[in-house]
């Protein structure tokens, strides 16, 4: 633009200008759309006649006084929005807790004045429903996660852009997530089909589609109990789309989609299956698996054994978990010490493990009372975990 003006070529100028803006506007980038103002009524100023040359200066910096209003405005969501994410990500992955209402505007996201431009307004609603993350909010966090779903979905529906899919598939993941959250099982499955259907152009997103499509149908069959159909379902996949082949590819879904496989696996009591797969979990075999990972798939493994009957590996590999995890939480160690020592009341045993350890949980899904349960009860694992799915508060993750 610049170069034109110099050559004294205004009209391209002008009408580059003229695009420059409409894109700037459609993309929320106000800030150049402040600047392309000004450059424009440099331009224009020295063709204004003297009678309109007030007004025009006048409108032309109203203009650009509301396009910097409009960045300032996106700039402080955005700010909101890295902020709460910063609280969530300190909270779940290094144990810092930082009150939510200490460091938003709570007031400020909460109103639907805020938000002075459609992008303003989807950037509101993310760090709202990061806010209500960190409260434990689901009922709130459901609504908002509802509304982005159907914002997304209109634009979509209008204009099916890669762009535009992606955003779509992003907000539908969320919602999907938010129906587990208040335990809308039906609705989570039901989306969750809707998300399959979505057809990508791109194979690196339509692969990507397929494996987050994976884990999510795995933790509704999960939770519904149907564990049988989990386990074929996971084979199937795993096999379809080369997943264990491909581990460095979406490397969080594929870790969540072995978990599930293994754990339904051990619930059907399809032991040889289920101490296969535990190979992947082996500290030798790979190293880019998390501490909480490899230890909660060892301590499964001690549970296994106790299901198969081998009490004489007992011993020794609850002697090889100590030795080489560093972090065991005190309700671990204690899970350690009991199951180390020869079981000579099974329901004393188990009685134990269902009281001691409620808040234990093996590879993200599977309950340690939830095991002891089916044990003392004499009840499926599949239908101890559909019972006491919806009784449990959720417990909100990024």
């Amino acid at each position: 633009v610049n170069i034109l003006l110099k050559k004294n070529l205004r009209e391209k100028a002008l009408k580059l200008i003229k695009q420059y803006k409409e894109l700037a506007a459609e993309n929320g980038m106000f800030y150049l759309e402040s600047i392309l103002l000004k450059t424009e009524s440099n331009a224009l100023m020295r063709t204004w006649k003297p009678e309109e040359l007030l007004a025009n200066i006048k409108g032309i910096t109203a203009q650009i006084k509301e396009s910097v209003i409009k960045d300032n405005n996106i700039s402080d969501m955005v700010e909101q929005e890295h902020l709460a994410f910063a609280m969530i990500t300190l909270r779940d992955n290094y144990g810092i807790k930082h009150a939510p209402k200490d460091n938003l505007n709570v007031a400020f996201l909460q109103s639907k004045k805020s938000a002075l431009t459609e992008y303003a307004e989807m950037r509101r609603l993310m760090a709202l429903s990061y806010y209500y993350i960190l409260q434990q909010e689901p009922g709130s966090f459901f609504k908002i996660c509802k509304e982005v779903y159907e914002i997304r979905k209109k634009k979509w529906l209008g204009n099916k852009t890669e762009i535009l899919t992606k955003e779509f598939t992003s907000s539908l993941q969320n919602y999907i997530v938010a129906a587990f959250y208040v335990k809308n099982l039906a609705l989570a499955d039901k989306l969750i089909e809707e998300y399959k259907a979505i057809q990508m152009e791109s194979a690196a997103f339509a692969f990507k589609n397929a494996v987050a499509y994976t884990h999510l149908k795995q933790d509704v069959l999960w939770h519904t109990g149907r564990h049988e159909e989990g386990e074929a379902f996971s084979k199937e996949m795993i096999q379809k789309y080369k997943i264990d082949e491909n581990l460095e590819n979406l490397w969080a879904y594929t870790v969540r989609i072995m978990n599930a496989k293994l754990l339904f696996e051990f619930s059907n009591g399809n032991y040889r299956d289920a101490l296969s797969t535990l190979n992947f979990f082996n500290p030798s075999y790979i190293n880019r698996l998390s501490e909480e990972d490899k230890k909660t798939a060892e301590m499964l493994n001690l549970v296994m054994q106790v299901d198969i009957g081998n009490s004489q590996l007992l011993k020794p590999l609850v002697k090889s978990l100590k030795t080489r995890m560093k972090k065991i939480t005190p309700e671990e160690a204690e899970f350690l010490s009991i199951i180390d020592k020869p079981v000579t009341d099974k329901k004393l045993f188990y009685k134990q493990m269902q009281e001691k350890f409620p808040n234990i949980v093996l590879l993200k899904l599977l309950y340690l009372s939830d095991w002891a349960e089916s044990k003392l009860t004499g009840t499926s694992l599949a239908t101890v975990v559909r019972k006491n799915y919806k009784a449990r508060p959720a417990v909100m993750a990024g």
